[in-house]
């Protein structure tokens, strides 16, 4: 009788591995040995699809990004890979500084270099990173002090769009509009993540820039809200 139920459940452990795939949630730390050592998270469906790759925290002193992300970090897709970089610069995040005052502006440090500075090594990391997994787009989660306005600089409450030609952006901007009413803005600065990886790698990168003048809550609830736009569009979510 043992015998019969053991078997049993191993022929429903063996249905469940059909019916939903082989999923394998793992992780491990870039920038290993040192201060600035934070974790990557690779969230596999076990089926296929999309890789999505979400980095918070490349400036320290935007909470919302680094906090939507660490809400991702245990989530797994319906299909394909999500993979999450909560705290990209961590000390900084720890600090709640831009950047440390010993290091350049990481997102101004693409595509990075082995043997840079500390915000080129860890860029150079990251970008390691995109090129062993792929994805087919990558959210980069940003804060600005006010809403979007030419007069302030200020560039809260839209998404930046790559320059690179990426219909599938163009797409994902129009369903953001109509859920949300951001802004949608294209370009970045020279160094940026967006900028350097997008025409480097020629994978499309948008940037979420939500306005710091609200509540922390509802900053990371609109993060996640387009975060949750992009995994529908790529059917990764249900």
């Amino acid at each position: 009788m043992f015998n019969k139920i053991i078997a049993i459940i191993l022929i429903f452990i063996m249905l469940a591995s059909v019916a939903y795939g082989d999923v394998s949630n793992y992780s491990f730390d870039i920038m290993k040995d040192s201060a600035f050592s934070t974790p990557v998270y690779v969230n596999d469906s076990g089926n296929d699809g999309k890789t999505i790759l979400i980095i918070g925290g490349v400036h320290g002193n935007e909470p919302a990004g680094f906090h939507a992300a660490e809400e991702l970090i245990d989530y797994t897709p319906k299909n394909g890979i999500l993979v999450v970089i909560p705290k990209a610069n961590i000390v900084a995040c720890n600090n709640n500084n831009r950047t440390e005052y010993y290091m350049d502006d990481l997102n101004r440090s693409f595509i990075g270099s082995e043997s840079g500075g500390i915000a080129h090594r860890l860029a150079w990391e990251i970008v390691n990173v995109i090129k062993e997994y792929k994805p087919s787009m990558i959210i980069d989660l940003h804060e600005s002090r006010g809403e979007y306005d030419e007069s302030t600089g200020y560039i809260g409450q839209s998404i930046i769009i790559s320059e690179i030609d990426s219909p599938e952006s163009v797409d994902i901007a129009f369903l953001v509009i109509d859920k949300l009413g951001f802004t949608v803005l294209s370009g970045a600065p020279e160094g940026s993540l967006n900028k350097e990886v997008s025409e480097t790698l020629n994978i499309p990168v948008i940037t979420i820039e939500t306005s710091a003048n609200q509540e922390l809550d509802k900053r990371v609830s609109q993060q996640l809200s387009i975060i949750k736009t992009i995994l529908n569009y790529y059917e990764m979510e249900d």
